[in-house]
């Protein structure tokens, strides 16, 4: 799994371009009431869905906006009383560990309808996604040292909500193709809406 911890704060500038329409991790959390707009839902599905909908709404955006990490995110980000850098980075590093996790059954979940040739192909490019996000905040650590950018310690968070969003983008991607399997095979179970952490 990609490593964790958090990395010297020169990595963070990247993770600000990557985050920059979300809001700051130092931001006071919103009050979580219902009139707060939906969370975004990244719809790499949305062409096919449009295509094959047939008029009936986009059951896989809702399981997905609703699942139970992000809501118990959100209501915990609501209640918390953050407010030195350590706080944001336990919080973040606790919900990017459910991500991880989750991630993890995913694939497994996916495996059970692949053949051994495509499960061994879908552990390298597992790995290969991997070994991707940890060269972009390489990447990111490069460009800010050859650049002389100083950046403060408060934005070490940004880095781990940086990797927390590429691991809950990466589950609706696995979570997709299951969705897309079991919508086209008989299936004994469905899995695609079911969160394993979270709840």
């Amino acid at each position: 799994m990609v490593k964790t911890r958090v990395l010297a704060f020169l990595f963070c500038a990247g993770s600000l371009l990557l985050t920059a329409c979300a809001p700051s991790p130092l931001d006071p959390p919103s009050s979580g009431s219902t009139t707060d707009p939906p969370r975004p839902v990244i719809q790499s599905h949305a062409v096919y869905q449009q295509l094959n909908s047939q008029g009936r709404p986009d059951e896989f955006s809702l399981a997905m906006a609703n699942n139970p990490i992000t809501m118990r995110m959100d209501n915990d980000l609501a209640r918390a009383s953050l407010v030195t850098i350590a706080d944001y980075q336990e919080f973040y590093s606790r919900y990017l560990s459910l991500w991880e996790s989750e991630l993890a059954v995913t694939l497994l979940d996916l495996n059970s309808y692949l053949s051994v040739e495509d499960a061994v192909a879908l552990a390298a490019a597992q790995r290969q996604w991997e070994a991707s996000v940890n060269t972009n905040l390489d990447l990111d650590q490069s460009i800010i040292e050859s650049t002389g950018v100083e950046l403060g310690f408060q934005y070490e968070p940004s880095v781990l909500l940086y990797l927390l969003q590429q691991y809950e983008a990466r589950v609706y991607h696995i979570k997709y193709l299951i969705y897309l399997i079991e919508n086209h095979v008989p299936a004994p179970d469905q899995l695609w809406d079911n969160f394993h952490h979270g709840t």
